[in-house]
This record gives C-alpha cells, structure tokens and sequence, in this order.
C-alpha cells in the first residue's frame, strides 16, 4: 500500500491529482492521499467571506472544482483542516464528514482505521492550530461568525484531544499514522537552531512555537499509554519547512517518527508511505464500506474511530446509496452563508449516536432564536427590515415565533 502524505494544499488540489497520476504513469501506483490541511475548501466565493486569510490573498483556487465535480481525485483522500479554510464550511461536520467527492474530513479529531483480517493501519488526526488561551473552551462559536470566532472556530480544544486519545488507543493496530496541521511544540524546539527559518527561529528557541496538546498525545504514544502494535508516523504542515524528528520509545511504548512538510506539493511538501501489502493491501475498503462506530460516553466529548468490520452484499449496497453525493451548497450567486444550514451528515450521525448538535443549544438559548437573531442582525434590526425580510426571518425560526421575541432578543 503506498500513501501520499501532503503537507499544505493552499488550494492546489490540482497538483495532487496531478502527482497521484504522474505517480501511476511511473508504475509506482498510490492508493491513498493524506492531505494536512489549509485546503481553501471554498465551494464557492461567498465562502471566502469566511475565512481568516487577508483579503488580499483570497482566491478560489481549486476546491470548488473538486467540490462539484470539475475535477476529481482517483484515490481516497483523508483531510484534516487547517487555519487556512472555509471556516463556515467545516463547522457544519464537527464530528468528520465528506466535503467532496472522494474526501473524507476529520472533524475537529477523529480517527480511522483501514482493515485486513485482524491487521489494520490507523490514522489519526486533529484539525486547526494551538492558541493557549482558547485550550479550555467548548466549540461554542455561532454564525454568523464575527473576526475573532472565524479564527477560534479551528483552534485546538482539550476536549478534542481527550476523546481522540481513547480512539487511538482502541484495538492496537499494526501500524498508526498522525496527522495534524500545527506542529507538537517538541519538535521544533528539538531541530537546530541553524536548520529553522529565521522567521520561526526565535520562538522555536523560546519553546513558543507548536501545540502543547499534540505534544501530549506524541508522549502518550512514545510512552505506551496509546498502544500500537508497530512504530508511529506523525506528518503535520503549517511551518511551510521540511523537518524531520524521531521521539524514541520509553518502556512499552514507540518511536514516533515525525515529519515536518512544506507546502503546495513542492518536493518538500509531499511524502510517499510504503505500508507492506501483506498488512493492509484491502483495507481501503474500510472506509467505504464501514461505518464509523461513534460512542458518547459524555456529551460534552465523543469518540469516533471506525472498527473491523466484514460487511455483507446488503450493508456494502446500503453504504455505497449512503455515499452519493449531494452537495449542500448552491452555486448560486444569491446564496446567503448568513443562512446557516445544517449538514445532513451532522444531523443523520446525531440522529443515529445520540450525540448532541454541536451548534444547536448554546449557552441555554433555544437555536431558533439564535438562529432568528443572526438573521435579524444581518440585516440590522428587527425594527428596521422590511415586511419580506421579517418574514424569512420568522420562516427560519419555525412556527409559534414572534416579533416580541426578537424585540427581546435586541
């Protein structure tokens, strides 16, 4: 099984169908691409209003032709998001879902693993980057966002990173592979001063660059506390340089083997895996054809970690309707991202897990009203739209709503 690791995409999903093609007109055939986000997943332009990027460096590039079939990638892709995304975007699949043809995003964390018989590779990951100040709070951001939730919305949280070590330490596979978009702080301290970018050196030194979150999780797994059955491989981008680590091993632990990649598929921006193909040459069918097991021990956590399964003809059938794809956004030029809309996916893994709608109580407030307010504060006041513009608002609101409701609520 041979896997392509990709550092930043900044939108060039081109080049990755174009390197996976190159790589099958050599021979040498890749079977899965592992891409470590800032996609500039935007379906269309209005989703480039959400998103941290400058304005100035704003452009569609070419996600929205993978999105709506302009272009398509020939082998799965496994995407974790980065700082660099559509912000409104990913947060309708907090709990991990298809953004695309063929591309399956992680959430905030999950994990997945591809199985043969009683062999199998994990793949772990964590979207988003580590602000220290932001480590405590709940995913509590509401859109319409305003300049500091488009950037909270993908910072780390503790809580992701308690439910994604309990999905990586179930069933210890013979192989695991992490991912994540900002660095654990200890391997950019751990390079040499004179092998880092002058513009990272200085906070490298101070210890200031990278996530303390991913840091403990690269411990746990050097330390044991994860079980694997194999030595793990940790691939993350965001620093836009080449770096490579390895943490050895303490008592029943393993060595993780790090790799820092570049950005937009230049030759430090990308990686072939070899996996022997005695250990897992089948287990693309794992993401296809299984379902993820998500298991809600608290509803503030969730754990989400596909298991071996050996589907029949009716479940594979089931699974591949399930697959089609639908995209949930128009190409419209009138669509509004200011009306938010639930992703189906989040809502059917809901309904199905019993696992809360991340964005549907906040604070105690109903999300109708919530939901009427954004839409009210779009366009001002409640007192200040016109009679059509009030009366979508109510429509979004559901019935029994009324104008005293909002007055309150302004």
């Amino acid at each position: 099984m041979r896997v392509l690791a990709v550092g930043c995409v900044h939108g060039h999903w081109q080049r990755i169908v174009d390197e996976v093609n190159r790589q099958q007109q050599a021979g040498t055939p890749v079977d899965l691409i592992l891409a470590c986000g800032d996609g500039k997943t935007f379906r269309s332009k209005f989703d480039m209003n959400y998103t941290a990027i400058p304005p100035r460096y704003r452009n569609m590039e070419s996600f929205h032709e993978l999105y709506n079939g302009g272009i398509s990638l020939p082998v799965p892709c496994i995407y974790i998001g980065g700082n660099h995304d559509a912000s409104l975007f990913l947060y309708e699949l907090p709990y991990g879902g298809w953004i695309a043809p063929n591309v399956y995003y992680l959430g905030h964390a999950s994990a997945v693993d591809y199985v043969l018989g009683d062999r199998h590779v994990r793949i772990g990951g964590v979207s988003g980057i580590y602000k220290r100040y932001d480590i405590g709070k709940g995913h509590n951001e509401q859109p319409p966002f305003d300049q500091d939730a488009l950037r909270s919305v993908y910072h780390h949280r503790q809580s992701d990173f308690t439910w994604l070590q309990s999905a990586m330490a179930k069933q210890p596979p013979l192989s695991t592979i992490c991912l994540s978009h900002d660095w654990p702080s200890c391997m950019p301290a751990a390079i040499e001063p004179r092998l880092l970018p002058m513009r990272v050196r200085e906070e490298a030194q101070a210890g200031q660059l990278g996530s303390d979150l991913s840091n403990e999780l690269v411990n746990a797994l050097a330390q044991g506390q994860i079980r694997t059955l194999g030595d793990v491989r940790w691939y993350s981008a965001h620093m836009h340089f080449r770096g490579d680590m390895t943490i050895r091993k303490e008592g029943l632990g393993n060595d993780v083997v790090f790799v820092g990649l570049g950005k937009d598929m230049e030759p430090n921006g990308f990686e072939i895996i070899e996996i022997p193909d005695d250990t897992c040459r089948e287990s693309l069918q794992n993401l296809s054809d299984s379902i993820p097991d998500v298991m809600p021990t608290d509803k503030n956590l969730f754990f989400a970690a596909c298991l071996p399964v050996t589907p029949d003809p009716l479940t594979k059938t089931c699974v591949a309707e399930e697959r089609k794809w639908y995209p949930v956004a128009p190409f419209s030029r009138r669509f509004d991202p200011e009306t938010f809309r639930d992703n189906p996916q989040t809502v059917a893994l809901c309904d199905q897990t019993g696992l809360p709608l991340p964005y549907n109580v906040i604070d105690g407030c109903d999300m109708q009203m919530q939901r009427g307010r954004a839409v009210l504060s779009a366009r001002q006041r409640a007192r200040t739209v016109d009679a059509c513009a009030f009366q979508e608002a109510l429509d979004c609101c559901g019935e029994g709503v009324t104008y005293s409701h909002f007055d309150r609520l302004e």
